[in-house]
């Protein structure tokens, strides 16, 4: 299944959930692109696919393989944690939000940069997102999405944000925010297309 198909049953909502993602050890790609501003490249190549039976998306490490169609990108705690989207990786996911700010960039080159921000609860909750849009301000990126989950846990029984960007053919980024309760089931859902 080609990663538009997978974007459109998140968007008609024939796909009930998540499954499995990949663990977070694995990875591609992390280094740290600047210490001051607390942002690393933390991802994996994964192989998205759809479970025809349980209709639940699913990221599978693809680290050492070369049939990848994404990237996903791991949360770490007082980090902003960074992967790319492009036309070799199509779709890029990250889960584990809980009132993280998830960003989209254009950084130039056909490439696109996704952020996972983290947000600790109280004072200062917004410094890593300050950081990481100073960090971009100096690279010259350009801001195409930003998703503030803030607010969310605990709305119809939610306990986990995922946030999936898919870069079409016909240049246009698809953001959606899937909202998911304690058995990985969707119970709410938001789409975002940006023209770019």
């Amino acid at each position: 299944m080609s990663v538009h198909e997978i974007t459109a049953k998140i968007n008609n909502s024939s796909i009930l959930g998540m499954g499995s993602k990949p663990d977070s050890n694995s990875t591609n790609r992390h280094n740290t692109l600047s210490a001051t501003h607390r942002l690393k490249n933390s991802f994996v190549h994964a192989k998205a696919t759809v479970n025809p039976t349980s209709n639940r998306l699913s990221f599978v490490d693809a680290a050492s393989s070369i049939d990848f169609n994404s990237s996903y990108i791991h949360f770490q705690d007082d980090w902003t944690t960074c992967g790319t989207l492009d036309v070799n990786r199509r779709l890029v996911a990250s889960g584990n939000f809980s009132g993280c700010t998830y960003k989209v960039f254009n950084s130039g080159s056909g490439a696109f940069t996704c952020l996972h921000i983290a947000r600790p609860s109280g004072k200062g909750a917004d410094a890593l997102v300050g950081l990481a849009d100073d960090y971009a301000a100096q690279k010259k990126w350009t801001l195409v999405r930003e998703v503030k989950t803030v607010g969310h846990i605990g709305v119809n029984g939610c306990k986990e944000i995922f946030l999936i960007s898919y870069l079409s053919p016909n240049r246009q980024i698809h953001t959606v925010r899937v909202n998911l309760n304690n058995m990985g089931i969707i119970v709410d859902k938001e789409l975002f297309v940006d023209k770019v």
